[in-house]
């Protein structure tokens, strides 16, 4: 794995579950059970938060986004792709991921947009 610190760690495990769709299920389904797992998970959503908003951060300094709890925005960023994930792994066979990331992505940036980037 290239890179270091925990962003480079919470995008290197979503590439994990992504090459293993019933792993992301089965971590659930224990996260339900076990403290061990929820902390796992706990830690895991914190890394992949805290990486999206130091970008979303970035955003905001070159006029990109105007947004007020980049925190706040980048969980919510973080539970919108991880649904994508969810639901990918429940149905893989009907749902294209990548495209789906795409749209969501899309989807997102022209909701944070100022309007000025593209200008």
């Amino acid at each position: 794995m290239r890179g270091t610190g925990r962003p480079v760690a919470a995008v290197y495990r979503c590439a994990v579950f992504a090459r293993r769709p019933g792993a992301a299920t089965e971590f659930y389904a224990l996260a339900h059970r076990q403290q061990r797992v929820r902390d796992l998970l706990e830690r895991y959503y914190s890394d992949w938060s805290e990486a999206a908003a130091r970008l979303l951060d970035q955003g905001n300094e070159r006029g990109e986004f105007d947004i007020t709890d980049t925190g706040c925005t980048a969980r919510s960023l973080v539970e919108l792709l991880d649904g994508a994930f969810l639901v990918w792994t429940v149905l893989p066979g009907t749902v294209d991921l990548s495209e789906r990331m795409r749209s969501a992505l899309d989807l997102l940036a022209r909701g944070l947009s100022t309007g000025t980037a593209a200008q």
